[in-house]
């Protein structure tokens, strides 16, 4: 069942650029030098470059009058071509065992932990893991170095549970100086 809904979901089709966007200028070399024939090669550069950009506000349907014109119009693309500005929500692991330290388990690990230094005052999760290696519940982990590690995966998950939808990159873009994002 589970595959079926996969299956039926279907991606949204990623739009391509078209038109002036995909269409290169072209301009005759003389000879091997790397000087263009036409001696008013610069400016056609210029006219096609501004033409491409005003298609790219267009594609991306950002307002040409906004100040932050040109920090939209490079958002824009790095979320369309760098794969570490891409944000997929509510993305499942695949395969593997399932989680079992981000559950219930986990948080009993942790508050196990926290009471037993609490309460008896101990500084290290390593001491505190031996000493509750004793008690006949958390036994079956069997050695500290195992407690230790499952303690700090069952803390990861919790403060994964708690993190904002959107992650800190917005946190960050707003942390940047004005000059730098204008």
């Amino acid at each position: 069942m589970a595959n079926a809904r996969r299956k039926s979901a279907k991606r949204k089709p990623e739009r391509k650029y078209t038109g002036v966007l995909v269409t290169p200028l072209n301009i005759p070399l003389v000879g091997l030098l790397p000087t263009p024939f036409d001696p008013n090669a610069e400016k056609k550069i210029a006219e096609h470059q501004t033409r491409v950009l005003s298609e790219l506000f267009a594609f991306f349907s950002i307002n040409k009058a906004s100040p932050y014109r040109w920090k939209e119009l490079a958002i824009a693309l790095a979320r369309k071509h760098v794969p570490g500005m891409t944000i997929r929500l509510g993305v499942r692991r695949r395969g593997g065992a399932k989680a079992k330290w981000s559950g219930k388990l986990g948080n009993d690990l942790i508050e196990a932990l926290d009471s037993l230094m609490k309460r008896e005052q101990i500084k290290t999760i390593e001491a505190a893991a031996k000493k509750l290696l004793r008690t006949r519940e958390w036994r079956f982990l069997n050695d500290p170095k195992t407690v230790t590690a499952r303690y700090r995966q069952a803390r990861a998950a919790r403060k994964r549970r708690r993190a904002p939808p959107f992650g800190p990159l917005d946190a960050a873009y707003r942390a940047l100086p004005e000059e730098a994002t204008d």
